[in-house]
């Protein structure tokens, strides 16, 4: 996932190499589901391919085709926790799908927090 500038306080100065660690330890692909880095994903099969027209070619509809760039994942949602260099346990290479269930549950709850935390404040008014 992108790293906004509201978050980008929470990484260290060097993440880009940090990433790059990851992903080579990985052999850049998806440490759940195992596609490639680059890859274009066909749904609902799951199917994958290098090439974008073979893809599309497996595909029903264009707008069954993923690109993947697989992302750093923090397996405890810790940002800071990044270990050191060759000792990175809590970081996982992921495709966009599985950073997404990774991270479900820890959405689910920051979007219940927020809620509330309007409800409070539009209650105060």
């Amino acid at each position: 996932m992108p790293i906004t500038s509201e978050q980008a306080a929470h990484y260290p100065k060097d993440w880009k190499a940090i990433r790059q660690e990851v992903l080579e330890r990985a052999g850049h692909k998806c440490e759940q589901c195992g596609v490639p880095n680059h890859a274009w994903r066909i749904r609902p099969t799951g199917q994958w391919s290098m090439d974008e027209v073979a893809a599309i070619n497996m595909a029903e509809h264009v707008r069954d085709i993923t690109y993947i760039v697989l992302t750093i994942a923090h397996r405890n949602h810790d940002p800071s926790d990044c270990g050191t260099l060759g000792n990175r346990p809590n970081l996982a290479a992921l495709c966009q799908r599985c950073h997404l269930a990774h991270d479900k549950q820890h959405h689910l709850r920051n979007s219940w927090n927020t809620r509330r935390a309007k409800k409070r404040t539009a209650e105060l008014f």
